[in-house]
């Protein structure tokens, strides 16, 4: 009697192929498979990085031997500084890619704004025009602050009319994302306007008063606190910009356009 011979394909089948198996159906997710996830992911590494960098100040200001200047958080053009332009810069990239995908202007000045934040840290764009005011204007020294220090917030003040009125005219008509991004940036400027304007007026009053201690406290939590809020922004931004080319169950959402036009 001759050998029966099994039946064996080959190749799969296009049904074998489209029908998941019970083992692949019970197959784990992949961590981290959601936008969420990431963005977690993303917010926890800056901010850990902002830690890491305030370790490595305080233990400059404490610990005998350990000495590098460009650690400290105060000091121009220091490691942390450059850590936080390059926040800056993700986030005008992400601004961008909001105006690119939506094909509308609304995003761009968000840009704008934060490039100039880039260049206030970088190159003291603020205390220029400080200084400016304070010679055109001839503000005196009041309670421990200088003229100097008054014509900075001053400019802070006229910039912030700047700023507010033209997110007060872009509101009107705006589709909903784009009011969540706005609205959350403002908390987060005033956020950053409490603890880098705020702290270093505090700061320069104590070193006025001739607190040394205290100042050197309140300008290790105006650096800080500046690092940790741009961080935000960062993680932000770009949560911002997936909201508007993420797909949804597998199907991509709706084009970035309709969003502006809602």
């Amino acid at each position: 009697m001759p050998e029966q011979r099994r039946h064996r394909t080959p190749f799969p089948t296009a049904t074998s192929i489209a029908a998941p198996g019970p083992t692949r159906a019970a197959m784990p997710r992949l961590a981290l498979s959601r936008p969420t996830d990431r963005f977690v992911l993303l917010l926890g590494a800056l901010v850990l990085a902002d830690l890491v960098f305030l370790a490595i100040h305080v233990a400059q200001e404490t610990v005998p031997g350990v000495d590098d200047i460009m650690f400290n958080l105060s000091e121009d053009r220091s490691h942390a500084e450059f850590f936080n332009y390059i926040k800056y810069v993700w986030l005008g990239a992400a601004m961008l890619g909001c105006t690119w995908l939506t094909r509308s202007l609304r995003y761009l000045p968000w840009a704008v704004l934060f490039g100039y934040f880039l260049l206030d840290d970088a190159f003291g764009v603020h205390e220029k025009m400080g200084t400016a005011l304070t010679d055109g204007l001839g503000l005196p020294d009041v309670l421990g602050l200088r003229g100097q220090d008054l014509g900075e917030l001053l400019f802070f003040a006229l910039a912030g009319l700047v700023v507010v009125g033209g997110l007060v005219l872009a509101w009107r008509g705006a589709p909903a994302h784009w009011r969540a991004v706005s609205r959350e940036f403002a908390i987060l400027i005033v956020a950053l306007g409490v603890v880098g304007v705020g702290f270093d007026l505090v700061h320069a009053m104590a070193d006025g008063l001739g607190l040394t201690g205290s100042a050197a406290v309140f300008g290790t939590l105006e650096d800080f606190g500046e690092m940790v809020v741009v961080s935000l922004m960062a993680w932000r931004g770009f949560e911002a910009l997936e909201d508007l080319r993420r797909p949804v169950n597998g199907v991509a959402s709706l084009p970035a356009r309709a969003l502006v036009d809602a």
